[in-house]
C-alpha cells in the first residue's frame, strides 16, 4: 500500500568487482539510462495465490512510478487500479553531472557524486575514461591530469569528484563519458555517448563537371589550391555516373533523415521511402544489388550512433557531417538501409501516422503541431502525392490512409481558393489593380494532378475565373509561372494554341551554355514561387511531358545537377522536386557504359574499378582531412565509353571548417534583409520582482545563477518560413524542456528545446523588429563558447543572418 520498495538490479557488477576490485576498468557502466521500463506482463502467483511481476529494470538509478490495472473477463469487467513507487538503488552509486554536448575549445568541469548507502564507512578510487564513440578508442589528451582519484566516504553520506576537460579545437566525433568508482565489495559506474559540436561554420564549395565519352576537361579549386590559415579541411569528395536518376537516388536518404518534424519534411521522409520502395521494386537487379550491401556488412549498421537515436538526432541538427556517409562503403550501407524492405514498410505505416496527426479537422495541414493550418503547405504535400502517383509509385499497405489524406486536403484547398474567388470578385473596383496570381498558379498545377477528383459547382467557378485571369498577361510572369500555366492548360485539356506558345517563347528564352546547361533567368528570393531548384524542376516536367524535347532536358537536368550541394539540394522541398524531376520517365538505372579517370593533384580515381561491385553506373569517394592535399584542388576528368559523345556527370565537392567572421553573408552587407542579435542577462529575484543585469566578462556566473537569453530580431520585409537557432553553452542547461506553438505580438511561433540549441519556427515573420527570450540555469563550471543565433529563411536557406560569438564563464 504505497511502501517504497529498493532493490539491485546489478549483482553481476557487484560482484565482479569484489573478485578484483582494484581494476575499475572492468566494472560493467550503466548504460541503458531510459526514463521509461517497458516489459510484457508475464504473470505467475507464488503459494500464497499473490501474483507476482517480474520484469527487468533499466540502469538509471532513481524512482520510478509503477501503475497496474487488473480487471475482470467476466462481462461485468471490474476493474482496479494501483500506484507505486519503486527505487533502483545500489550501495555505491555515481551520479554524474555531465553536460549534454562538449564544444571545441571549450574548457568544462565534468563532476560526479558518489552515494555511500551501507552502514560502513567506504574507501576507494573513482575515476574517468574518455572513448571516441567510432572506434571505442580511449582519449588522453583533453586536458586530465589526473583520471583516477581516492575517496573516503562516511557511511549513509556522499562526496564528489570532479574533472576539468579542455576540448580540443579540431575534434568533431562524439565521445564516450565513462565514470565508475570502487569500493570495498562495492562498485558502480555509468556511461553516456556525449556529441563534440564545432565553434565553428563547415563550408562547401563544388565543382560539378559534365564531360562527354572522348573528352577530358581540367577543372581547380582555389580555396583548396591555396588554404586559408583560419581553415580545416574536412573532406573532398568525388561523385560520378553516366545516368542523372542516380544524383536522385543518392539524395533520399537526407530526406529521410532530417530533422525537424513539419508537416512539409514528415511527408518528405515518406516521399523518400515510397519511392525507394518503387525502385527496389521495379528493377530486381537493383534490389539485390542492395540486398548485398546490407548483408555484406551488416555489423557497421549497429554501432553506437544507429542505436542511440537521440544522439543521432543532436548530431543531424547540430554537426550533421558527423553521420554522412565517409566513404563509398558508407555511402552503400546508407543507400541499402533505406531500401531495406524489412523495414520500409513499418516506417512507411509510422510516417503517415505522423502526417495524419499533422492534418487539421477541415482537411488543411499545419506547419508545426499546434499551429494554424496553411494552405501552401497543403498544396505542397498534395502536390508531392499526386506526383507519386504520376510517377505510378504504388501507395501498398497505406493507400487507404494516403486517400484519406488526399480527399480532406483536397476538400480544404478547393474551399480555400473559393473563398479567394469569392473576396476577389466582390471588390470589382480593384479590378484593374496588378493582382499577383502565383499562389492560385500553384493551386491550379496542384488540382492537375488530380483530375479525376470531382468538383463542385462553386470550385469550378474559381478555377474558371483563374484560368482566365493567368491566361490574361502570361507573357509578363516567370519561367516558373509559366510552366505551372502550361502543366495545368494541358491536363485539363484546354488552350493547346496556348500552351504551345509557352513552351516556344520559353525555349527562345531560355539560356544554354555548354558548361552550364539550359537554364532561365530568374529572382533568387525568399517566396515560394522566387525557388530556383523547384522552378528548374517544373520547367525539366514541362518539357518531358509536353514538349518531349529530349535534347533540351538532358541540358536542363544538367543545369539542375550543377545546383547540387553535397548530398542534397538546398532544402527538403528543393531536393524533393529535383528527385521527381531526374526520375521522370525512368530510365535505366544500371546503365554502366561509360568511365571516368579522375585525377585529383597526384591522386588518380579509376571509376572503372570502384563501380564494377556496384553495378550502378555510380561512384562515389570521399577522401578525409589526413589525405587531402593543396595539390588536389587540380582536378583533370577524362571519359572513355561504348557510345560516342555520351553526356556522363559529375562534381567534387570540397568541405571545410572556417572561422564564423572569416565567412560573409549571403545578402549584400549594406542591403541586408534580417539580422539578429543576441544578449544574456543575469536574474536577480529582489523584493520589486526580477532584476535583469548584462552578462559581460566582469560579472561572470557562478553554478545555479539563471539566465535570461534575449534575441533581437530585425526584417526589413514579410517573409515566410522562417527558421530561429540559437546554440547554447555546454554548462548551460534549459529550464523550458517542452516543445510548444506560442503566440506573441500577433505572431505564432513553435518553439522547441533541443540538447545543444533552442529553436523556434516562424511560419510568418512581419517585418519590423521582434524579441524573443527564454531562461537558463548555469550548470557546470568553465568557460565555454555561446555559439551564436542564425536565423534563416528554411526554403531559401541564402537568406539568412547571425549575430556575434561570445564565451560565457562560470565559476
Amino acid at each position: 500500500n504505497g511502501q517504497t520498495m529498493a532493490w539491485s538490479n546489478s549483482d553481476k557488477i557487484e560482484k565482479l568487482a569484489t573478485e578484483n576490485k582494484s581494476t575499475p576498468k572492468q566494472i560493467i557502466p550503466r548504460t541503458n539510462l531510459q526514463e521509461t521500463a517497458f516489459f510484457y506482463p508475464q504473470l505467475s502467483t507464488n503459494a500464497n495465490g499473490d501474483v507476482v511481476i517480474k520484469y527487468t529494470a533499466p540502469d538509471a538509478l532513481t524512482k520510478w512510478r509503477f501503475m497496474l490495472l487488473a480487471h475482470t473477463a467476466n462481462t461485468d469487467f471490474k476493474t482496479a487500479y494501483t500506484e507505486k513507487e519503486l527505487v533502483t538503488q545500489k550501495q555505491l552509486m555515481v551520479t554524474p553531472n555531465i553536460p549534454r554536448i562538449f564544444r571545441n575549445g571549450d574548457t568544462i568541469q565534468v563532476s560526479t557524486k558518489i552515494n555511500n548507502l551501507s552502514n560502513a564507512a567506504l574507501n576507494g578510487t573513482t575515476s574517468l575514461e574518455l572513448l571516441d564513440a567510432t572506434t571505442n578508442e580511449a582519449i588522453n589528451n583533453w586536458g586530465i591530469t589526473q583520471n583516477n582519484k581516492t575517496i573516503n566516504i562516511a557511511a549513509n553520506s556522499s562526496t564528489e569528484a570532479n574533472w576539468t576537460l579542455v576540448i580540443p579545437e579540431n575534434y568533431n566525433q562524439p565521445i564516450i563519458v565513462k565514470i565508475t568508482a570502487s569500493a570495498g565489495n562495492y562498485s558502480d559506474g555509468e556511461q553516456v555517448i556525449i556529441p563534440v559540436i564545432t565553434n565553428r561554420k563547415l563550408v562547401t564549395e563544388t565543382v560539378p563537371f559534365f564531360v562527354t565519352t572522348g573528352e577530358t576537361k581540367n577543372y581547380s579549386i582555389p580555396n583548396l589550391l591555396n588554404i586559408p590559415n583560419t581553415a580545416n579541411p574536412k573532406t573532398l569528395t568525388v561523385e560520378f555516373t553516366a545516368n542523372p536518376a542516380w544524383y536522385a537516388v543518392q539524395s533520399l536518404p537526407y530526406l529521410t533523415n532530417y530533422p525537424h518534424d513539419c508537416a512539409e519534411q514528415t511527408f518528405h521522409k515518406l516521399y523518400a521511402n515510397l519511392i525507394a520502395a518503387h525502385i527496389a521494386n521495379s528493377n530486381p537487379t537493383i534490389a539485390s544489388t542492395y540486398k548485398t550491401w546490407l548483408e555484406k556488412d551488416s555489423a557497421a549498421l549497429k554501432s553506437n550512433l544507429e542505436k542511440n537515436q537521440e544522439l543521432k538526432s543532436v548530431l543531424l541538427q547540430e554537426t550533421p557531417w558527423v553521420v554522412e556517409a565517409q566513404t563509398e562503403e558508407e555511402q552503400k550501407r546508407a543507400i541499402a538501409n533505406l531500401f531495406n524492405t524489412a523495414t520500409m514498410q513499418n516506417t512507411c505505416a509510422d510516417l503517415i501516422k505522423q502526417l495524419s496527426e499533422l492534418q487539421s479537422s477541415n482537411g488543411g495541414f499545419v506547419w508545426f503541431k499546434g499551429g494554424q493550418d496553411n494552405a501552401y503547405i497543403t498544396t505542397t504535400i498534395l502536390t508531392g502525392i499526386g506526383r507519386l502517383q504520376h510517377l505510378n509509385i504504388a501507395f501498398n499497405d497505406i493507400e487507404n490512409s494516403m486517400t484519406a489524406i488526399t480527399e480532406k486536403g483536397i476538400s480544404y484547398v478547393d474551399a480555400r481558393i473559393a473563398e479567394q474567388y469569392k473576396a476577389e470578385i466582390s471588390k470589382k473596383k480593384n479590378a484593374n489593380l496588378n493582382i499577383s496570381y502565383n499562389d492560385p498558379l500553384q493551386y491550379l498545377y496542384m488540382r492537375s494532378l488530380f483530375i479525376n477528383y470531382s468538383i463542385n459547382a462553386t470550385t469550378q467557378k474559381a478555377i474558371d475565373y483563374y484560368m482566365v485571369q493567368c491566361t490574361k498577361n502570361w507573357t509578363s510572369q516567370t519561367p516558373y509561372m509559366q510552366a505551372m500555366l502550361a502543366l495545368s492548360l494541358h491536363r485539363m485539356k484546354t488552350k493547346k494554341e496556348l500552351v504551345q506558345n509557352i513552351i516556344a517563347s520559353l525555349q527562345q528564352t531560355a539560356i544554354k551554355n555548354p558548361e552550364l546547361g539550359m537554364y532561365w533567368k530568374q529572382n533568387n528570393g525568399y517566396y515560394w514561387y522566387e525557388a530556383p531548384i523547384e522552378a528548374q524542376s517544373l520547367l525539366i516536367e514541362l518539357m518531358q511531358e509536353v514538349a518531349q524535347a529530349d535534347a533540351s532536358v538532358a541540358q536542363m537536368k544538367l543545369y539542375l545537377l550543377k545546383q547540387k550541394q553535397t548530398n542534397k539540394w538546398s532544402n527538403t522541398i528543393a531536393t524533393a522536386n529535383a528527385c521527381y524531376a531526374l526520375l521522370l520517365q525512368g530510365s535505366n538505372l544500371v546503365n554502366n557504359t561509360a568511365n571516368a579517370t579522375i585525377t585529383l593533384g597526384n591522386t588518380v580515381l579509376n571509376t572503372a574499378r570502384t563501380t564494377k561491385e556496384a553495378g550502378t553506373g555510380y561512384t562515389k569517394v570521399a577522401y578525409q582531412a589526413n589525405a587531402i592535399t593543396p595539390q588536389m584542388g587540380n582536378i583533370q576528368v577524362a571519359v572513355v565509353g561504348n557510345k560516342p559523345n555520351q553526356p556522363t556527370w559529375g562534381a567534387v565537392y570540397y568541405q571545410y571548417f572556417q572561422d564564423l567572421n572569416k565567412i560573409q553573408n549571403a545578402t549584400d552587407a549594406t542591403n541586408v534583409p534580417m539580422q539578429i542579435s543576441k544578449k544574456m542577462f543575469k536574474v536577480t529575484l529582489t523584493k520589486s520582482g526580477e532584476q535583469l543585469s548584462e552578462i559581460t566578462a566582469n560579472t561572470p556566473l557562478k553554478v545555479g545563477d539563471k539566465v535570461r537569453v534575449r534575441l533581437v530580431l530585425q526584417a526589413d520585409r514579410d517573409m515566410e518560413f522562417v527558421h530561429l537557432h540559437d546554440m547554447r553553452a555546454s554548462n548551460l542547461e534549459p529550464t523550458n524542456v517542452l516543445s510548444e506553438y506560442k503566440y506573441q505580438a500577433g505572431m505564432g511561433y513553435y518553439e522547441t528545446t533541443k540538447d545543444a540549441s533552442t529553436n523556434f519556427f516562424i511560419s510568418y515573420l512581419p517585418k519590423g523588429t521582434k524579441v524573443f527570450e527564454y531562461t537558463l540555469t548555469a550548470f557546470n563550471k568553465g568557460i565555454c563558447s555561446n555559439g551564436i543565433a542564425t536565423i534563416q529563411c528554411m526554403y531559401a536557406p541564402e537568406f539568412s543572418a547571425h549575430s556575434n560569438g561570445e564565451t560565457l564563464s562560470v565559476r
